[in-house]
């Protein structure tokens, strides 16, 4: 399979303004943003070659060089989004610290098939985070945070009854309480608990694919860090996943209740 004139154009810009003032022990800072990107995918053109029976250890060869149809075809998608916000944070000279942040994304997405069915969808959505920080000893600080975040989802596949259907956005939240404990200033350990949420798309038994089940990772990390000495230092961590899927899918019998590769 020949694939050629594969093109990918992203352009994204971003404007920060930024105040932050001082009282005493206590400091306050606010941020305001604006972001805008628009990227095209234009996906390759591709062609089937027979090579016959060849060796895996030799350059297989091209008897004829294939030639490129009149009129070729491809698949194409653009994606322009834009993003308002504002964050607000505070932290004191005791080391509490607490942030939060609001943010209003459009996103416009459009595909267009090898058949030239054009499939397109608009999407608003209010995105967050928010996190709080506090000592609880001088060598123990606790801490805790929430965050809701987009990703794009692409298309529904070329098998698909809807294929090339331009999926909405997946929207995931994550959620996280932890600690970090430093007994040294050379030596710290930091554990989290986290929760990671958002929608799993699938076929459905019409060979839609849509949203079909939402995927839960429930889990722990920690990691332990040492400054040995002053060139050598030495990280070590690691995570449990517990992976699982939950909604119509999983309750029909369609897919069991364990993510692909979970």
């Amino acid at each position: 399979i020949i694939a050629r004139d594969r093109r990918i154009t992203s352009w994204a810009h971003e404007a920060i303004a930024a105040r932050e003032s001082t009282f005493g022990d206590h400091r306050l800072g606010l941020n305001v943003v604006a972001r805008y990107r628009d990227s095209d995918y234009r996906d390759p053109i591709t062609q089937t070659v027979e090579l016959g029976r060849v060796s895996l250890f030799d350059r297989p060869r091209i008897s004829e060089e294939p030639v490129a149809p009149a009129e070729p075809t491809r698949t194409s998608a653009r994606v322009r989004q834009m993003e308002t916000g504002a964050s607000l944070r505070y932290a004191h000279r005791t080391g509490l610290a607490a942030s939060v942040s609001a943010r209003r994304v459009f996103v416009d997405e459009s595909s267009k098939a090898t058949d030239r069915a054009d499939s397109a969808r608009s999407s608003a959505n209010w995105l967050y985070n928010a996190s709080l920080a506090a000592p609880v000893t001088d060598a123990l600080t606790a801490f805790v945070a929430t965050t809701r975040g987009i990703e794009e989802a692409g298309t529904a596949p070329q098998n698909a009854a809807n294929r090339f259907e331009v999926l909405s956005p997946v929207l995931a939240v994550q959620s996280e309480v932890g600690v970090q404990w430093r007994p040294h200033e050379r030596l710290r350990l930091i554990a989290t608990l986290f929760d990671i949420e958002k929608p799993e798309p699938g076929f459905d038994s019409q060979n839609v694919y849509r949203y079909l089940a939402t995927v839960t990772h429930r889990g722990i990390e920690a990691s332990i860090s040492a400054q040995l000495t002053e060139r050598l230092s030495v990280l070590v961590g690691g995570a449990w996943l517990e992976p699982e899927l939950q909604g119509e899918a999983v309750a029909a019998g369609l897919q069991g209740d364990r993510p692909v590769g979970g």
